[in-house]
């Protein structure tokens, strides 16, 4: 009971610094709606998303489709809800709207003076959607040594995006997955 009442207040107290962040019209046309969800919370993936993917140069349609399938489209969770625990029960478990593995973290942000920490990743909205753009970037530069269109290096990004590399390069033999193929046909219907 302690701990409902400790995230709820943590999710009001950033919800109330989000609307003052947000003090601009932020478009979450590129979101889906659901009206139970608040619409800052939309906002803050929409505003953090449209910083990140500027940042790292990640095509607005990918971290969209990233996003919204790693957050809508699993049987387990009804509506939109950034603050997803995925892969319950494994020892790898996933946060966040990007769905992010403490470890990928860990190895992404190394060198850095960043704690990396459960907690950072499932209610730091931004700096889990940085760590999705930031991964998606590696991922799209470092299929350059096995495709030179663009498309290609996309889909292998996000199949190894969703696999990790071993997933990609040895199981599905270099190989796109379903889950490649929804966000990039996200992006390119965006």
């Amino acid at each position: 009971m302690k701990r409902l009442f400790l995230n709820v207040m943590l999710f009001l107290l950033f919800c109330m610094f989000v609307t003052s962040l947000l003090s601009t019209e932020v478009s979450v046309s590129n979101l889906p709606f659901m009206p139970d969800v608040p619409k800052e919370h939309y906002k803050a993936v929409d505003f953090w998303a449209d910083v990140y993917s500027k940042k790292y140069n990640i095509p607005r349609g990918i971290i969209d489709g990233v996003l919204y399938r790693e957050t809508l489209w699993e049987d387990d969770f009804e509506d939109y809800n950034a603050f997803v625990i995925g892969d319950r029960g494994s020892k790898s478990q996933s946060y966040g709207p990007g769905q992010v593995k403490i470890r990928t973290a860990k190895s992404i942000w190394r060198g850095n003076d960043i704690d990396v920490t459960k907690d950072k990743l499932l209610y730091d909205v931004a700096f889990n959607v940085e760590t999705s753009c930031k991964l998606l970037r590696i991922l799209y530069d470092d299929m350059s040594k096995y495709y030179k269109k663009d498309k290609d290096r996309w889909l292998a990004a996000l199949t190894t995006y969703n696999m990790g590399h071993n997933g990609f390069l040895i199981k599905n033999k270099k190989q796109p997955n379903s889950y490649a193929y929804f966000v990039y046909g996200y992006y390119k219907k965006g």
